[in-house]
């Protein structure tokens, strides 16, 4: 039986799709088949970032209206023998989505494959709603900037105060890991999630994304690959607790404060 994972952001221009394929691609090289499902319902992104968007003819919503099977709906990646990419469909309708529905379907992939990962959309809506409950493990992602992190202790909160479900916090973007790496367990453990790890923020990863429209091949280089291999790691380990620099720690004094009084 393999293992969910599902991918959530408190707010949007964090790089969630973008982790999002970086795990899917490291993962499927050493852990069995891997999944990845755009949950994104409206406004896939994956097919563009795994340059697979001209290969794409049926998705999720057509296996629940009936038009295809399950096989259909599912792709091969070219890139990797092991990756598979399953969209939520761009004319699909979250009305259409029922939350048991997603949770027999993926009761049946985490049969046929070693991991699942789920890109859901931004924000706190009925997708995710629907994703996060058929998910083993939830990481949440947060750019190392108040507002993200007040938007991603805002989706840590409501995941586990409407589905007590618990979660894992990992922060990208990092422009000066060397200076502010340290502040990152402390802010986690405030928020009782896991503290999953970082990815610095790499011009060159950006930069093939404009030239080309797609990362795969940015992932194999050093750093990057290195990294998202311990965050792999990372989420079957143990968190290290450290403290926070003054900056953080006023920062989540006020969202105490905020928790308190709100």
């Amino acid at each position: 039986m393999g293992k969910v994972w599902t991918i959530v952001s408190g707010k949007g221009g964090v790089g969630k799709s973008t982790i999002a394929v970086m795990l899917g691609l490291v993962a499927a090289e050493n852990s069995g088949s891997v999944l990845l499902i755009d949950g994104d319902i409206g406004s896939r992104s994956l097919d563009i970032l795994l340059n697979m968007e001209d290969k794409i003819v049926y998705d999720m919503g057509d296996f629940f209206a009936g038009r295809c099977d399950l096989g259909q709906a599912i792709y091969s990646c070219d890139c990797t023998s092991e990756l598979y990419l399953m969209t939520a469909g761009q004319s699909t309708k979250i009305s259409n989505f029922e939350i048991t529905h997603a949770q027999k379907l993926i009761k049946s992939l985490k049969e046929r494959y070693d991991m699942v990962i789920i890109d859901c959309p931004s924000g706190l809506g009925k997708a995710v709603e629907v994703f996060a409950k058929c998910g083993d493990e939830i990481i949440i992602v947060a750019t190392p900037d108040p507002v993200s992190i007040r938007y991603a202790e805002k989706a840590a909160s409501f995941l586990w105060n409407q589905y007590q479900l618990s979660a894992n916090l990992l922060f990208n973007k990092v422009i000066n890991s060397k200076k502010i790496k340290d502040k990152f367990p402390a802010i986690a453990r405030f928020m009782d999630l896991k503290y999953l790890g970082m990815i610095p923020n790499l011009q060159r990863l950006y930069e093939q994304a404009v030239e080309t429209g797609h990362i795969v091949a940015c992932v194999q280089e050093e750093p990057l690959h290195t990294t998202v291999q311990r965050i792999l790691a990372g989420l079957q380990g143990s968190e290290t607790l450290q403290t926070c620099g003054r900056f953080f720690q006023n920062f989540l004094n006020r969202l105490r404060r905020e928790k308190h009084y709100g």
